[in-house]
């Protein structure tokens, strides 16, 4: 991997990360627009296939359903982080895979 991609990845790593970090600590008001947007520029780089499309539609589900949820009962654990992250793990694991396919 040449220095560009390797800072493109980290990147991308440090988004997830920060995305990551909100869906598990994050309380009321959830910043559902803010993970959205960190969501845009951590995918930013990868193609817009079928499956990214998808895994970020159910990823922002999941948000939406978490933040209804922690606007409800207020922060502390629920399903709906475990949803949320679970998706966001999804849809990095699809942009690894991506990444991993492209020539370097």
């Amino acid at each position: 991997m040449n220095a560009a991609g390797a800072r493109t990845k980290r990147q991308s790593d440090a988004l997830f990360e920060e995305i990551a970090t909100l869906i598990v600590r994050a309380g009321s008001p959830f910043p559902t627009s803010h993970v959205r947007r960190l969501v845009l520029r951590a995918t930013a780089q990868y193609d817009a296939t079928d499956e990214m499309a998808e895994l970020i539609d159910r990823l922002n589900s999941s948000l939406g359903n978490l933040s209804a949820v922690i606007e409800e009962i207020g922060g502390g654990f629920n399903y709906n982080r475990e949803d949320a992250f679970g998706n966001l793990g999804a849809l990095e694991a699809a942009c690894n895979r991506q990444r991993r396919s492209m020539p370097h």
